[in-house]
């Protein structure tokens, strides 16, 4: 068994935040989790050359499926990307399909 990385979120009202928690269930048996984030205030200009956090693309994809499970969505810009090269593609399909019929019937 290889380390398998865990997400969960939950909706807190009373604070009207989003909560991660992330572990790791680690192929010795042990469970890592993640503590919270904080920060740190610096002088503007001074920046930090590491990440906030890194993980695997595994562990992204399971952040992103609570996510959505969730019922969070891409923004609407995202999402209209997404659909507008969608529309193409079906046009393009349709194109091919009736320059198909077309060659068919003369």
């Amino acid at each position: 068994m290889r380390d398998e990385i865990k997400v969960a979120v939950e909706e807190s009202i009373s604070r009207g935040t989003i909560d991660f928690f992330v572990w790791i269930k680690q192929s010795n048996g042990k469970v890592a989790i993640a503590e919270p984030l904080t920060m740190k205030e610096v002088d503007e200009g001074q920046y930090y050359d590491q990440p906030t956090f890194s993980m695997p693309h595994e562990g992204m994809q399971s952040f992103m499926d609570v996510l959505w499970n969730k019922g969070f969505r891409p923004s609407q810009e995202a999402s209209l990307g997404a659909f507008t090269a969608q529309g193409k593609h079906l046009e393009d399909m349709r194109k091919i399909a009736f320059k198909f019929l077309d060659a068919k019937e003369g």
